[in-house]
């Protein structure tokens, strides 16, 4: 009974060993393709400005804020400001800092938010791509090797999927 459960056990696990590599297997560079879209030169353009538009926003709070750190100065070396005034001031320079502080946060959390919007459409549009390719041939699954340390053998679909999106 013992050898009848061992030769059952031995004769499914080449069953499923077989049955596992009949299973296609393929393999892209997603990330090479999403560098490669057209679309993306557009994307990076459109970062690009916005951040560049950031940086001028902060660069004038930054002329703002020392403007208002050099009247406190000349305000405070007059003797005759009163000191509820003084304290305004301060209070001002204080606020106005902890607004550049928290433009710069917001910043950069909206660069983020509009990469991820300009790229969530590329993404989409790549999956369905390596998708179509990959259900045409048959293939079971597709690994993507921008994230594999190893990989040998699979079929290559870089190419199929890189006609399927148009790029050359």
């Amino acid at each position: 009974m013992k050898k009848f459960i061992l030769i059952s056990i031995i004769l499914l696990g080449i069953l499923n060993t077989q049955e596992a590599s009949a299973q296609k297997l393929a393999h892209v560079n997603a990330q090479e393709l999403l560098l490669q879209l057209p679309e993306r030169k557009y994307a990076e353009e459109e970062i690009k400005k916005k951040a560049q538009e950031m940086e001028e926003d902060l660069k004038r709070m930054k002329t703002k804020y020392e403007q208002m750190v050099k009247e406190y100065e000349e305000l405070k070396k007059d003797n005759k400001t009163p000191e509820s005034v003084l304290k305004s001031r301060e209070n001002d320079i204080v606020e106005y800092q902890q607004r550049i502080y928290q433009f710069q946060e917001n910043a950069e959390e909206m660069l983020q938010k509009k990469e991820n919007e300009l790229m969530e459409p590329m993404i989409k549009k790549v999956r369905e791509a390596i998708n179509k390719v990959a259900k045409a041939q048959g293939i079971n699954y597709v690994l993507d090797i921008s994230q594999l340390m190893f990989y040998d053998g699979g079929t290559d679909l870089q190419a199929a999927v890189k006609k399927e999106l148009g790029i050359q």
